[in-house]
Protein backbone atom coordinates (compact mmCIF):
# COMPACT_ATOMS: atom_id res chain seq x y z
CA UNK A 1 0.00 0.00 0.00
CA UNK A 2 2.56 2.55 0.80
CA UNK A 3 4.63 1.36 -1.93
CA UNK A 4 1.90 1.80 -4.29
CA UNK A 5 1.53 5.72 -3.05
CA UNK A 6 4.78 6.19 -3.39
CA UNK A 7 4.87 4.79 -6.83
CA UNK A 8 1.95 6.65 -7.96
CA UNK A 9 2.78 10.35 -6.44
CA UNK A 10 6.77 10.71 -6.63
CA UNK A 11 8.32 7.95 -9.21
CA UNK A 12 5.44 8.89 -11.97
CA UNK A 13 5.92 12.16 -12.33
CA UNK A 14 9.19 12.00 -12.34
CA UNK A 15 9.48 8.99 -15.13
CA UNK A 16 7.05 10.91 -17.15
CA UNK A 17 9.59 14.57 -17.01
CA UNK A 18 12.28 12.41 -18.04
CA UNK A 19 11.02 11.07 -20.54
CA UNK A 20 9.60 14.12 -21.94
CA UNK A 21 12.45 15.88 -21.79
CA UNK A 22 14.35 12.90 -23.52
CA UNK A 23 12.01 12.80 -26.14
CA UNK A 24 11.48 16.44 -26.67
CA UNK A 25 15.67 17.02 -27.35
CA UNK A 26 15.98 14.18 -29.28
CA UNK A 27 13.27 15.11 -31.68
CA UNK A 28 14.56 18.86 -31.45
CA UNK A 29 17.45 16.83 -33.34
CA UNK A 30 15.70 14.44 -35.30
CA UNK A 31 13.08 15.48 -36.81
CA UNK A 32 14.84 18.20 -39.15
CA UNK A 33 17.48 15.64 -40.25
CA UNK A 34 14.61 13.11 -41.64
CA UNK A 35 12.21 15.79 -42.74
CA UNK A 36 15.62 17.64 -44.23
CA UNK A 37 15.04 20.76 -42.44
CA UNK A 38 11.52 21.44 -43.56
CA UNK A 39 10.15 21.09 -40.06
CA UNK A 40 11.34 21.90 -37.22
CA UNK A 41 9.79 21.75 -32.92
CA UNK A 42 9.07 24.53 -31.13
CA UNK A 43 9.61 26.70 -30.33
CA UNK A 44 10.06 28.45 -33.79
CA UNK A 45 12.58 30.34 -35.50
CA UNK A 46 12.99 33.83 -34.40
CA UNK A 47 11.75 35.94 -36.64
CA UNK A 48 8.75 34.58 -38.37
CA UNK A 49 5.40 34.36 -37.79
CA UNK A 50 2.95 31.10 -36.66
CA UNK A 51 0.04 30.29 -37.85
CA UNK A 52 -1.60 27.55 -35.54
CA UNK A 53 -2.75 24.50 -37.41
CA UNK A 54 -4.52 21.17 -36.55
CA UNK A 55 -2.86 18.51 -34.20
CA UNK A 56 0.33 20.47 -33.33
CA UNK A 57 1.53 21.26 -36.36
CA UNK A 58 1.43 24.25 -37.73
CA UNK A 59 2.73 26.91 -40.50
CA UNK A 60 5.32 29.93 -40.45
CA UNK A 61 5.10 32.76 -42.51
CA UNK A 62 8.27 31.20 -44.40
CA UNK A 63 6.18 28.16 -45.11
CA UNK A 64 7.92 25.67 -42.68
CA UNK A 65 6.20 23.48 -40.49
CA UNK A 66 6.28 23.62 -36.61
CA UNK A 67 5.90 20.69 -34.36
CA UNK A 68 4.10 20.84 -30.93
CA UNK A 69 6.41 20.08 -28.16
CA UNK A 70 4.20 17.51 -27.00
CA UNK A 71 3.94 15.84 -29.96
CA UNK A 72 7.89 15.89 -30.40
CA UNK A 73 8.15 14.47 -27.51
CA UNK A 74 6.54 11.82 -28.44
CA UNK A 75 8.35 11.08 -32.18
CA UNK A 76 11.37 11.65 -29.76
CA UNK A 77 10.13 8.79 -28.14
CA UNK A 78 8.99 6.69 -31.06
CA UNK A 79 12.43 7.22 -32.73
CA UNK A 80 14.14 5.42 -29.34
CA UNK A 81 11.63 2.74 -29.06
CA UNK A 82 12.42 2.26 -32.58
CA UNK A 83 16.49 1.93 -32.74
CA UNK A 84 16.04 -0.21 -29.46
CA UNK A 85 14.11 -2.74 -31.26
CA UNK A 86 16.48 -2.39 -34.43
CA UNK A 87 19.18 -2.82 -31.90
CA UNK A 88 17.64 -5.93 -30.32
CA UNK A 89 16.48 -8.03 -33.74
CA UNK A 90 20.66 -6.91 -35.65
CA UNK A 91 21.77 -8.59 -32.13
CA UNK A 92 19.64 -11.56 -32.25
CA UNK A 93 19.81 -12.53 -36.16
CA UNK A 94 23.40 -10.84 -37.03
CA UNK A 95 25.39 -11.42 -33.95
CA UNK A 96 27.85 -14.10 -34.06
Amino acid sequence: MPGEIIGEFILRPIAELVLQIAGYYTSRVVVPIFTFGYVHVEPAVKGVRVYPKWHGFHRTSDGRRVLDAEMGAFFGLVFWAVVGIATYLGYRYFAP
